[in-house]
């Protein structure tokens, strides 16, 4: 997701129903994977850009590279590099990204937590009734000020449905 104020958003998550999938962002293509790849094992590369965003429309063209490695000291990971790109020909002020994770561990999410950890600036999630447990993350490797807000959906107040 992407936005430049919180009234102008472009992403693919959930719209302001919060049952539908936003479907903002348009792929220019097919995903290219290639094993191995000079860089990784395996890479996958995608480009969209906001097209489908209409009036709310940011005008920028993001690039996906995944990274993934078969060594046993790198196997339990994915690198995810954004490249976005202004379309315009004025640049754009405040322009924030970011991601929406809806993990579902497990058969659903109900047995999932979420925290985040400062000292690593991690954001993770886990299934307290899995055993073992099974923790998925994301953590901003390039520095940088990060947010992290995790949604409680089983909560009457912090929830979507």
């Amino acid at each position: 997701m992407a936005a430049t104020g919180p009234n102008h958003v472009v992403d693919v998550a959930r719209d302001s129903t919060a049952n539908e999938e936003d479907n903002d962002f348009r792929p220019l293509g097919l995903v290219n994977v290639r094993t191995p790849s000079p860089y990784a094992d395996q890479q996958a590369t995608l480009a969209f850009d906001d097209s489908n965003a209409a009036s709310n429309r940011i005008g920028i063209r993001v690039t996906l590279n995944t990274y993934a490695f078969k060594s046993d000291s790198a196997n339990d990971f994915i690198i995810l590099r954004y490249n976005i790109k202004n379309l315009n020909s004025d640049s754009i002020k405040g322009l924030y990204a970011g991601l929406f994770l809806d993990w579902d561990i497990g058969v659903n999410g109900q047995n999932n937590i979420a925290s985040y950890d400062s000292t690593y600036d991690l954001g993770y999630a886990y299934n307290v009734a899995r055993t073992p447990k099974t923790y998925t993350g994301c953590a901003l490797l390039t520095g940088g000020q990060t947010n992290y807000t995790a949604i409680d959906n089983a909560s009457a107040t912090n929830g979507l449905y």
